[in-house]
């Protein structure tokens, strides 16, 4: 990646990203997929799962303890990681 898309995309950033370590569940229609958030903003977050392939456009993320989903986008994918855009940003972090 170039220095002139590596400063695009953090410009592009809207809210600090916060690092977190939380186990949730990422649904794809009725299919769950465990994963991992590592970091968080009022706007996505970012997961880890082994095969980043199984999730298409849309996705419900259940935060393990939490009783509400968040709906969101998928972003971006590559090898590990996927990023999410929710529906609706929140103006706490710790809401998600």
């Amino acid at each position: 990646m170039d220095t002139q898309t590596l400063q695009s995309s953090k410009e592009r950033r809207r809210a600090r990203r916060v690092p977190v370590r939380m186990s949730a569940f990422a649904y794809v229609g009725s299919r769950g997929y465990a994963c991992k958030i590592v970091d968080v903003s009022p706007y996505g977050c970012r997961i880890q799962h082994g095969n980043p392939t199984v999730f298409g456009y849309e996705v419900q993320l259940h935060v393990v303890g939490q009783t509400m989903p968040r709906s969101a986008w998928v972003i971006w994918k590559n090898a590990k990681e996927i990023g999410l855009s929710f529906f609706k940003p929140s103006a706490d972090v710790a809401e998600i």
